[in-house]
């Protein structure tokens, strides 16, 4: 695995380095999930990778469920659990 530095840009935007987007075999349009595990520490994975993840930690309903949660949060949904998608 590299390791290679950039910078957020305008209106926060950052880009991945061509080689650790072809390291990590991402291609254009592939969906990342991006979240902060502690104060400067981003993790950003696909969203495949997520769900095979919270799958191997969870069981299958459990899997499903926090799938369904991050794939509404995605796709901009947010869901409650008193009225489903809000």
């Amino acid at each position: 695995m590299s390791s290679h530095r950039t910078k957020t840009g305008p209106r926060d935007h950052v880009t991945i380095p061509a080689a650790v987007q072809r390291e990590a075999s991402l291609n254009e349009g592939d969906m990342l999930i991006i979240r902060c595990t502690a104060p400067g520490t981003v993790v950003i994975e696909t969203a495949r990778a997520a769900k095979d993840r919270i799958c191997a930690a969870a069981s299958a309903a459990q899997a499903m469920d926090i799938y369904d949660e991050l794939r509404g949060c995605v796709v901009g949904e947010v869901r409650t659990p008193h009225d489903g998608v809000a």
